[in-house]
């Protein structure tokens, strides 16, 4: 179920859910920019699904963040190979992505 649930929020075509696993997540429940300490109300630490969803190929992004906001350019591009979907494992809501 946890994978069909992070196919609802990570839908582009062509990808799958690959893997699951419930796991103690620790994140900050919004990733700020570069050198920005996000407050610790927003930090996610609990029990959740972790699912893969990957694409069938890697897939090319050029923006990156820093200390003065988005930017794009040719050193930003990095290729994502796995999404990862965190799910509340009684709800299944969308709790934070994340990409490798």
């Amino acid at each position: 179920q946890a994978e069909q649930d992070a196919l609802k929020y990570d839908n582009a075509p062509g990808l799958s859910a690959t893997g699951a696993v419930l796991a103690t997540v620790t994140s900050p429940g919004d990733v700020p920019p570069a050198g920005v300490t996000p407050p610790s109300s927003a930090v996610i630490g609990t029990v959740a699904w972790v699912v893969e969803v990957s694409p069938p190929s890697p897939v090319p992004m050029s923006m990156c963040n820093s200390a003065t906001g988005p930017h794009t350019g040719a050193a930003c591009t990095v290729y994502v190979a796995h999404n990862y979907v965190v799910l509340d494992p009684t709800t299944g809501t969308f709790l934070i992505g994340l990409f490798s």
